[in-house]
């Protein structure tokens, strides 16, 4: 949310849920925030070669 984005939690249970929704009673700190910005980006942990073949393969 800090960075723009729209985070999209899921969970059954109910208790995560309330987790999930308590989201303003914290911040992240700049080392954080860095560490986040420097995560492997597009790169897909599973390749599913079934779909290749699909015309939005990647999507």
């Amino acid at each position: 949310i800090e960075r723009g984005l729209t985070p999209i939690p899921k969970s059954t249970n109910q208790k995560r849920i309330a987790e999930n929704i308590n989201i303003f009673d914290f911040e992240l700190t700049a080392d954080e925030i860095a560490t986040i910005a420097n995560f492997n980006k597009n790169v897909r942990v599973i390749e599913i070669d079934s779909w290749k073949d699909y015309p939005n393969y990647p999507f």
